[in-house]
């Protein structure tokens, strides 16, 4: 049986569902998407003997149950040795001030940094529905750079504006972080701004060679192609059946204990193996997008 529950990546409501959920008759729990919602309910889970294949990017929630989406840790490398090869010497921030997004940014910026990189960060609120006076400030130093650390609804946003002040004269590189790899930002922003930023993020489900027949069950089901996390939650599931499998159960121990020992599972999005200490996928793939003609995420060049 499988139970349907939304935290709405609200940590009041994160906490009061996983109290739902270890008092009724789930044994496991795959989601937990927001970073701020896992850093509050994860323990509660634990705590309670339900299993967590949890969806969280912030490395404080290493040991934690496990997780095959890429970390913080996993992330920043990758966005470091981006903006290394642009010779970027100033680097402006856009920062959502929520764990993973400000996690992100401050790990990205202390890399810098230490390679004697100029960086400065703007704050911004979720919600808004302007960010001009943001973007202006975070112009003003001219960057070679304007990183954004948000999720989609506010970069969709802050994409518009940056688009804007590229007409304008602004010559400042566009890099959207991984929080805003969602097709919603494509709609939200439109293509041609979107095609003004670069993402940090993951391959998309067309992109994993494993992942063929996963595209074809879901497209015939759901008469659309899966978006960009939708194969990451099949895998979750499919790991997480395998290890009760392998375990021979669905008590807590048994099932952590096969799901932590996990070695070279065959997922849509390539060989899986668990860390044990951390509950982390060592080669979680991260890399870096640009958006097609077409309104799609896709590989950069």
């Amino acid at each position: 049986m499988i139970i349907e529950a939304d935290d709405k990546a609200d940590p009041a409501t994160g906490i009061a569902l996983a109290q739902e959920i270890v008092d009724g008759p789930a044994v496991a729990v795959v989601g937990i998407d927001d970073s701020s919602v896992g850093l509050k309910n994860l323990p509660l889970y634990i705590n309670g003997e339900v299993v967590p294949v949890h969806m969280t990017s912030s490395d404080d929630t290493a040991g934690e149950g496990v997780t095959i989406r890429p970390k913080n840790s996993q992330i920043s490398p990758v966005e470091v040795a981006y903006i290394k090869g642009l010779n970027a010497t100033n680097v402006s921030m856009l920062v959502d001030p929520s764990a993973y997004t400000q996690g992100m940014a401050d790990r990205l910026s202390k890399a810098l940094n230490a390679d004697g990189i100029t960086v400065t960060m703007t704050p911004i609120v979720a919600g808004k529905v302007d960010y001009t006076e943001e973007v202006t400030a975070a112009l003003s130093s001219g960057p070679n750079v304007v990183y954004v650390s948000t999720y989609y609804p506010e970069g969709s946003v802050i994409a518009n504006a940056l688009a804007v002040a590229a007409a304008g004269g602004s010559t400042a590189a566009c890099f959207m972080g991984l929080g805003n790899q969602d097709p919603g930002f494509i709609s939200a922003a439109g293509i041609p701004d979107s095609q003004g930023c670069v993402f940090s993020g993951v391959p998309t489900p067309d992109e994993f060679p494993a992942a063929a027949d996963f595209i074809s069950a879901y497209t015939a089901k759901f008469s659309t192609a899966p978006g960009v996390w939708s194969v990451f939650a099949y895998d979750s599931v499919r790991l997480l059946l395998n290890a009760m499998t392998s375990a021979n159960s669905t008590d807590y121990a048994p099932v952590l204990e096969a799901l932590t020992n996990s070695t070279d599972f065959a997922g849509a999005t390539g060989p899986i193996t668990i860390v044990p200490a951390t509950g982390i996928r060592p080669n979680a793939p991260v890399t870096i997008l640009k958006v097609t003609s077409a309104g799609a995420f896709a590989l950069a060049s």
